[in-house]
């Protein structure tokens, strides 16, 4: 994901995988209004953005989806709260007791 994560921001998944981030005060309005109105298929505003109501999946705090889609690409969290890749492990423990001695070892 190239655009900042903000906590309290939230963002529309639509089905094709398009994400719009919105305010917080956004993702609440919008909300409701797709509780209220969600009878039929119906184009709204979402910035600058129109959208079909139809091809939206929800509004999801964007913390939260960034925990998603990284988990479903295969990336965990360590109990340093460190992201690594699958198959990777973790040398945070290292690094906090070792960093200077690490860091003379790079090239």
């Amino acid at each position: 994901m190239s655009d900042l994560v903000v906590t309290g921001m939230q963002k529309v998944v639509l089905r094709n995988g398009i994400e719009i981030p919105l305010t917080e005060e956004q993702g609440t309005r919008l909300q409701s209004l797709l509780l209220d109105v969600m009878t039929s298929h119906k184009f709204i505003g979402v910035g600058k953005s129109t959208i079909n109501t139809a091809d939206m999946v929800g509004v999801f705090d964007a913390v939260e989806l960034e925990e998603f889609s990284r988990k479903k690409n295969g990336q965990w969290l360590c109990k340093h709260q460190t992201w690594h890749d699958k198959g990777e492990e973790c040398g945070c423990e290292l690094m906090n007791r070792y960093p200077t001695f690490l860091a003379s070892r790079e090239l």
